[in-house]
């Protein structure tokens, strides 16, 4: 996606308080907020139309534009005015500036999630529905149509807010990503000599783009902290009320498995620590070269 500069027209219609749905803009027509079949992933359709065009390559023309007040620069500008006010309160934190910045988005995903987690649980409810309408000789043929209507009914109403909730959560990761990566790139400006001498540029990149686009992820497994226990413990009741005590024999298997998996996971971290920290190194080698080559030339 491209980020498509923002001419007088689209500054006006975002602060106006009856902003048009679309604007004009350097590529056309630009919108300023996102549509309800947005969640269908519409914008993959003209994607793949031009892609099947005889004869044509995309091109970066061809993508869609992000939206204005997905800006990185707007983001940066919201991300650094909620880190000053926590700044003055005495507590900085990125995590308040996030919630303070954009909590709106954050609590639409986390309400969509909600609903799809509830209704992963209704199918098999549904199901159980159909097969007693099934023995049963006596029940009305109608009510067997409907719940084989609900029962594929209700995956695709989880879908619709599956989707909507990951549109959220990219939306928030995405911002994340652009506003800190351009916090990060105004602050190697203010610093002193001495100061970009002790991080070097190979850290100050990492940083920048590595972490930077790390710390989007967050936002897209963050509700997962809460919603996993959850599951887990309706799971389990579920099938505590069909097959018994047998039902909490997944826990101890997982018991088993924890110190494996602890394992596993501390041995990756370790090995991207390394491959972090040797990046660091070469970049930091190539631009002592660099250096020398450019003394070497004057």
């Amino acid at each position: 996606a491209r980020a498509p500069l923002l001419n007088a027209d689209v500054v006006r219609a975002l602060t106006h308080e009856q902003a048009p749905c679309e604007v004009p803009g350097p590529t056309g027509r630009v919108r300023t907020r996102y549509h309800p079949w947005d969640i269908f992933l519409t914008c993959a359709n003209r994607l793949l139309a031009k892609g099947t065009e005889a004869g044509r390559t995309l091109s970066e023309s061809d993508g869609e534009d992000v939206l204005p007040r997905d800006d990185p620069g707007l983001a940066r500008d919201q991300l650094m005015e909620a880190w000053e006010a926590t700044k003055l309160d005495g507590r900085p934190s990125l995590t308040w500036s996030v919630w303070a910045a954009w909590w709106p988005i954050l609590l639409c995903s986390a309400i969509t999630h909600l609903i799809e987690t509830s209704l992963s649980f209704i199918s098999p409810f549904i199901l159980r529905l159909v097969v007693e309408v099934v023995d049963d000789q006596e029940r009305s043929m109608y009510i067997g149509i409907l719940y084989c209507v609900g029962c594929f009914a209700s995956p695709f109403v989880q879908r619709v807010f599956e989707t909507a909730c990951t549109m959220s959560r990219r939306q928030l990761g995405l911002r994340c990503w652009g506003a800190t990566s351009c916090m990060v790139f105004d602050k190697t400006f203010r610093l002193s000599q001495s100061a970009a001498v002790i991080y070097g540029p190979g850290k100050i990149s990492n940083i920048s783009q590595v972490d930077s686009e790390r710390f989007q992820w967050a936002f897209y497994w963050l509700h997962f902290l809460w919603s996993m226990p959850l599951m887990l413990i309706i799971g389990l009741s579920l099938l505590y009320v069909n097959i018994g005590l047998a039902a909490f024999s997944p826990l101890l298997v997982m018991a088993l498995m924890y110190f494996t998996n602890k394992l596993v996971i501390k041995r990756f971290m370790d090995l991207d620590r390394q491959v972090c920290e040797g990046r660091d190194r070469r970049v930091k080698l190539l631009t002592e070269v660099m250096h020398a080559l450019r003394l070497i030339k004057l």
